[in-house]
């Protein structure tokens, strides 16, 4: 299967221009045959959903299905607010065909997102040509119930959108947990925690995991956010097919 890889520097709030960026990716996604392009988490507007991408939802959902058609190329288009009655931080996949496959909604919510976010209630493996899917969301990775539910399922392929930054998990983990090692409270020990992370979700579950991180830096209201990408692509052995050691926007595309 061939992926490709976005690690995207989001605008805070410019959904448009962020929408019109992805498209340019899926373009070029398509042109190297991938199977499937993946997008990080809150890829359109930021760690929060404002009103107005709320409000434009469907319609971007919509015209993410046009791409996948014309294009002939699977997109998971990061996370997307979906508001029935409450509002859930939601990741769709969309087939080559313009057809939603799958939907998830995130499980495991970061602290501030427990404001004003509901939490979804189950994990769903899907159906694709090659093989059973699972999608997860960024802090889902730090769940060992969720990740066993993806097992149980017998998931091949776990895709992981992600907004991780600098400070994430030394403001509510301990590191010990997570991997060995005397490393500093710092980006550097981050890194390491999704490394770990990243290898030891692939092992466990005897699948290839895809993590896609967003990149750069922004401010929103009274949080300055500095994203690690690190975006990597990990086999069911453990071994890294691909990885992003920087923090800079750009796109790999592997064969996994």
């Amino acid at each position: 299967m061939r992926i490709a890889v976005v690690q995207f520097k989001l605008r805070m709030y410019n959904d448009e221009n962020n929408f019109h960026l992805m498209k340019s990716y899926i373009q070029k996604a398509a042109l190297a045959k991938a199977y499937l392009i993946v997008f990080p988490e809150y890829c359109l507007s930021g760690p929060k959903f404002n009103e107005k991408v709320v409000r434009k939802a469907p319609e971007y959902i919509r015209r993410f299905k046009q791409l996948a058609k014309k294009y002939a190329i699977n997109i998971i288009p990061g996370s997307i607010p979906e508001v029935p009655k409450k509002e859930f931080n939601a990741a769709y996949y969309i087939s080559s065909e313009g057809k939603i496959v799958s939907k998830y909604r995130k499980i495991n919510l970061y602290r501030n997102e427990r404001l004003d976010t509901v939490p979804g209630r189950k994990v769903k493996t899907f159906e694709t040509k090659h093989g059973k899917t699972s999608v997860i969301i960024c802090w889902d990775i730090t769940s060992d119930k969720i990740l066993r539910g993806i097992k149980e399922q017998k998931a091949e392929i776990i895709i992981c959108p992600s907004y991780w930054d600098e400070s994430d998990t030394r403001e509510v983990l301990d590191h010990k947990r997570y991997y060995l090692g005397n490393f500093k409270k710092s980006e550097d020990s981050e890194r390491a925690v999704i490394n770990g992370l990243c290898k030891k979700r692939a092992i466990e579950n005897k699948a290839t995991l895809v993590y896609c991180n967003a990149c750069g830096e922004s401010k929103h209201e009274d949080r300055y956010y500095k994203l690690l990408g690190n975006s990597q692509v990990v086999l069911p052995n453990g071994k890294v097919l691909k990885k992003f050691n920087h923090r800079k926007e750009g796109m790999f595309i592997v064969d996994a």
